[in-house]
């Protein structure tokens, strides 16, 4: 999604052993879902994940979020 040409773009982490037994760690960078400025996501494995929303202008980051922690027990 673009904003005064800039880009949004996700990054998902996920973390612990079941993620890392199955290869899906992941940690590289997402657009954003069609309907806007968000991203969806959902996981099956256990541990701590994260997201992080960067601002991209001129393939520079311009702007980024704090991390959001999500726990997955």
């Amino acid at each position: 999604m673009y904003l005064n040409d800039a880009e949004i773009v996700w990054q998902i982490v996920n973390t612990g052993e079941e993620a890392m037994r199955c290869n899906c760690l992941r940690g590289g960078f997402e657009k954003s879902d069609t309907s806007g400025f968000k991203r969806f996501e959902s996981t099956a494995y256990k541990g701590t994940h994260w997201v992080q929303a960067y601002v991209i202008k001129d393939n520079k980051c311009i702007a980024k979020s704090k991390e959001v922690l999500v726990k997955i027990r």
